[in-house]
């Protein structure tokens, strides 16, 4: 037992020397350290020279030869850095992960064959687990072998027995190859079979809806999804979403109906369409649907919610008539008193807003203010109130109301509101000075407004016109005061007049607002002679670009000449950065692109 005891602690005496003996001091270990960070920074021949006489001295060190493999790779030295995973080799295949540094620098080599080998064992050693197809192929990934990537998850798969394997990487390595059907296909495989990650998939799929350029292969992915997989909503779903981008709307509104009828079953996600349909312009098909809708559920959770988008598409429509009645059949029917006062203000806003009938408009107002279960919009209401004074000429009542509301319990949208609001009564009174401090003050405590950019204009024309040139802003305020009032005649005389007068930030303004009003008078050819004034003299101005949008819609609605209307909205893409108007640039010319 003894001689037994002794020879175990003769056994662990060596292998301790022998560690020692190939350890590395601290001196050489810090000349390691710093050789590295000379590779780093790009002076590969330094480090090189630095760890060489090392590599001599101590070759069994995991540390020294893990950092010459890296600077060889840094100095592209392949040869050398196969021979250091040789020496490493003897040491440590530290869990097999050496097969794929030998992998790795063979594909560096452009030796595939030799890489796949390679990989062969390292599949054997690790017992051919999904993770080490992983670790594969993202060795292949580095090298930039996206295609033998997806074929590395492809052949797992079928080994692995499992048709839902290593679905989100294939569709992220579908989707970086461009191949956006392929992708589509994988996502949803993945979105199905690992229901906890669901909204990952969603989320990716949604994205190839919005940024794919290959729409017909998309939608046969689709297609062949809804074939794969008849009773699940969303395959319907996104096929009806990528028609929506496509502005293929009564295809779409086709499949709702079925996404409708696989889920919940109470409207919601016609409603959601109706909705988008809205908020694209197309409000036809957002009335079609709220009344298909309200037919099918009379008495179910969204009736109201559609009855509001419906009476918005009714306005849009010019039929604010039947708006009315819709209206007031969301007042008497809800129980709910959100939406009874969504009820009330919304018809408040129509006959302040389209209908310029500022007695009626209050008759609303004040029946909100009236019923104490609407109370908490109460101050929001009052805004509304005071801007009713505006349109009749009554600025200092208006101003007033505007005064005494509590702002404590709005949001700040609202407070912007009353502050914009406060300071045109003032531009509208020729109080230029008391109007520019309002500006500025809105802009300094809302700097991301909705307003700000209205508000520098304002300040703009009101610095440039002090003395000789106030006379010109005495008239563009009164102008648009006149437009607020609803003089859309008279305040175009005064516009058109100004238009003329020179290359000032006020004659743009001018000359954009009065291609405005001809825009909603129905006169498009003289509306297209204004707006194409801007961009032609007021090159610089604030306002090129919505002038840009307007020669599109211009010519995609009214003029029907698509060829022109995909240059301007074209020209918005590649000159203006304003996110929103982008946007809305795409979806346009999907629209004429599909039609």
């Amino acid at each position: 037992m003894l001689k037994k005891n002794i020879f175990f602690l003769v056994i662990i005496s060596l292998f301790v020397f022998s560690i020692t003996v190939n350890a590395l001091p601290p001196a050489e270990t810090r000349t390691v350290e710093r050789a590295q960070r000379y590779a780093e920074l790009g002076r590969v021949e330094e480090a090189i020279k630095m760890i060489e006489p090392l590599l001599d001295r101590f070759p069994a060190d995991l540390k020294l030869l893990t950092s010459a493999h890296r600077i060889y790779l840094e100095a592209k030295d392949y040869e050398k850095a196969l021979k250091i995973l040789d020496m490493q080799k003897k040491v440590s295949l530290n869990g097999g992960r050496l097969y794929l540094d030998y992998a790795d620098i063979f594909l560096k080599m452009g030796k595939m064959e030799s890489a796949d080998s390679v990989f062969q064992v390292f599949l054997k050693e690790r017992g051919g687990g999904s993770q080490a197809y992983r670790e594969i192929s993202q060795a292949l990934l580095n090298n930039g072998y996206y295609a033998e990537a997806t074929q590395v998850y492809l052949d797992g798969r079928e080994r692995l027995m499992d048709s839902a394997q290593f679905a989100l990487e294939l569709g992220n390595l579908y989707q970086r190859q461009r191949q956006y059907a392929n992708a589509a296909r994988e996502y949803f495989r993945f979105m199905v079979y690992d229901t906890a990650m669901h909204r990952t998939g969603e989320a990716q799929i949604r994205f190839l809806i919005n940024n794919a350029d290959e729409i017909e292969e998309l939608k046969q992915a689709f297609r062949d999804i809804i074939a794969g997989y008849p009773d699940n909503y969303q395959s319907y779903q996104f096929y009806a979403e990528l028609l929506v981008r496509e502005g293929q709307y009564d295809s779409a509104f086709e499949n709702y109906k079925i996404v409708d009828s696989l889920h919940f079953r109470n409207g919601q996600h016609l409603y959601g369409f109706a909705e988008a349909a809205l908020n694209d312009h197309e409000f036809e098909m957002a009335a079609r649907t709220c009344r298909y809708l309200l037919e099918k559920y009379p008495e179910q959770g969204y009736r109201e919610r559609a009855q509001l988008t419906l009476a918005a598409a009714l306005i849009q429509l010019g039929q604010p008539d039947s708006a009315v009645l819709v209206y007031h059949q969301v007042i008497e029917s809800s129980p709910s008193p959100k939406l009874k006062f969504d009820g009330e203000y919304l018809l408040g806003i129509l006959f302040l807003q389209e209908l310029y009938q500022s007695d009626s408009a209050r008759y609303y107002f004040n029946r909100i203010l009236n019923s104490p279960q609407m109370q908490p919009w109460a101050e929001m209401v009052k805004i509304k109130i005071a801007e009713s004074y505006i349109i009749d000429n009554e600025l200092d009542t208006a101003d007033s109301i505007f005064l005494s509301i509590n702002t404590n319990g709005l949001k700040n949208d609202m407070k912007e509101e009353l502050l914009f609001k406060r300071a045109q009564i003032k531009f509208f009174k020729q109080e230029f000075t008391d109007a520019r401090g309002l500006y500025n003050h809105l802009t300094g405590l809302y700097p991301r407004s909705m307003y700000v950019n209205d508000c520098l204009r304002k300040i703009l024309i009101i610095d440039e016109n002090q003395g000789t040139g106030v006379i010109d802003l005495d008239m563009y305020a009164a102008a648009e005061r006149l437009l607020w009032q609803n003089e859309a005649d008279s305040a175009l005389t005064k516009l058109v007049d100004l238009s003329g007068r020179g290359n000032s930030n006020l004659s743009a303004m001018a000359t954009f607002l009065a291609g405005e009003i001809l825009y909603e008078k129905e006169e498009y050819q003289q509306a297209l002679e204004y707006f194409n004034r801007v961009l032609e003299s007021f090159e610089e101005s604030f306002y090129t670009a919505e002038s840009q949008k307007y020669l599109g819609d211009l010519y995609y609605y009214h003029l029907n000449d698509h060829e022109k209307a995909r240059e301007a909205y074209r020209v918005i893409l590649e000159n203006y950065p304003n996110k929103v108007l982008y946007e809305y640039a795409r979806r346009q010319l999907r629209k004429i692109e599909s039609s």
